[in-house]
């Protein structure tokens, strides 16, 4: 009811994966039951540890490389992708890109290390780390390792338009055999342009959201697999890396950045949020998506934050009969294995004309990404992002 009076800010949380997640990254049953939600939407364990957030990792850039084969950008950064082309199957393409993921790991926990292992001696954070247990016990800074537990946390995107990606390869080169492999990193390469009916054919295939089973098991391996290649890693102070799915307004700025992908998106557009559907792929309902969330292991995420915003228009929810049914939907999402949900209810015919005409329409807030804000401060292609989600059935 308070999110139908307005309130853009609740986050839903549900305890039992949560737990799971916190035994799962080597917390105690105590301190799993006692967790605590952070900043926007980080489980951390109370009074023992403090994440570094904000580390984002894109999972869609090593891809990009590899399949545009961006050879000076990968010389300037000094880090190769192997390519994709000329893979005999499916599963060998899919090896190549977990490689790909895994050098990026690797370099990224690399760097960080080599930062966090001089912090100490540059900025230490005496005060800060009075707050966490052990670290006076020991006589420790934080980021001398006092802290009892000093895990790092990798926030993943990209993760949906890389599973649409792969999942148009695997179906339109290798089980359908409608294209080769060459002639659709040929279309990739040229943005499309002229190759209108294969882009078609590619955001046909079903994909992550719409509650296909061969997709949601495809996701859920993906995720899996990338939960695995984090932990190989050590993290900044010598704890373990776990992963989450989200990211903020990075989303727009990534996207104007990165090239064409297979699942049919144009160079430049804006990458999805994340667990959330790719652009144009939201065709089966919100019962689809939360579906499809609901498959992946949240234990093995680690505790990351994952967290899927929905915004509903009010021709779904304006009477008790519709309400009752958002109840039963939020509650059968938990009962499936989800973890956050942040719902945001709005008219999008006022989004529209908060659009068109702003200064009647100060006063409106919405659910962004971890924050909520003025939706006539937001920039234009966030505002469309937000009208396109209160689509919604």
């Amino acid at each position: 009811r308070a999110v139908l009076d307005g309130t853009s800010t609740v986050l839903y949380q549900n305890d039992g994966p949560t737990v799971a997640a916190m035994l799962q990254s080597g917390k105690s049953l105590a301190e799993a039951r006692d967790y605590l939600i952070t900043g926007c939407w980080a489980i951390t364990a109370t009074g023992t540890e403090k994440y570094d957030d904000g580390c984002y990792v894109n999972i869609l850039k090593p891809f990009e490389y590899a399949l545009h084969r961006r050879e000076e950008e990968m010389a300037e950064l000094g880090m190769h992708f192997a390519p994709l082309d000329g893979a005999e199957s499916f599963e060998a393409l899919y090896a190549t890109v977990l490689e790909n993921t895994r050098v990026l790991f690797a370099e990224r926990a690399r760097v960080a290390r080599a930062g966090g292992n001089i912090w100490n001696t540059v900025a230490p954070l005496p005060i800060f780390s009075a707050t966490l247990q052990d670290c006076i016990e020991k006589r420790r800074d934080y980021t001398a390792g006092g802290a009892r537990y000093r895990d790092s946390r990798y926030e993943l995107f990209g993760f949906p338009n890389l599973v649409d990606s792969l999942l148009a390869i695997k179906a339109l080169c290798f089980d359908r055999g409608r294209y080769t492999l060459t002639e659709l990193l040929t279309a990739v390469r040229a943005d499309w342009q002229g190759f209108e009916q294969m882009r078609i054919e590619a955001m046909r295939v079903p994909g992550w959201g719409q509650g296909d089973p061969e997709a949601d098991a495809f996701g859920a391996r993906f995720n899996d697999d990338l939960y695995a290649l984090a932990r190989e890693q050590v993290g900044t102070w010598g704890g373990k890396i776990v992963i989450g799915h989200l990211a903020y307004t990075e989303i727009r700025w990534w996207g104007e950045k990165t090239l064409a992908t297979p699942d049919g998106r144009y160079n430049g557009d804006m990458l999805k949020f994340g667990l959330g559907q790719s652009e144009g792929r939201d065709r089966e309902g919100l019962s689809a998506l939360l579906n499809s969330i609901a498959k992946v292991d949240r234990s093995g995420i680690g505790c990351g934050s994952t967290v899927t915003n929905i915004t509903l228009d009010e021709q779904l929810i304006k009477n008790d009969d519709n309400f009752e049914k958002t109840v039963d939907l939020l509650l059968t999402y938990f009962q499936n294995g989800g973890v956050h949900f942040q719902l945001t209810y709005v008219s999008k015919d006022d989004l529209m004309c908060a659009k068109e005409t702003p200064d009647e329409y100060k006063h409106l807030r919405v659910r962004v990404t971890g924050f909520s804000d003025y939706f006539v401060k937001l920039n234009e292609a966030i505002q469309d992002d937000i009208i396109a989600r209160t689509e919604q059935k």
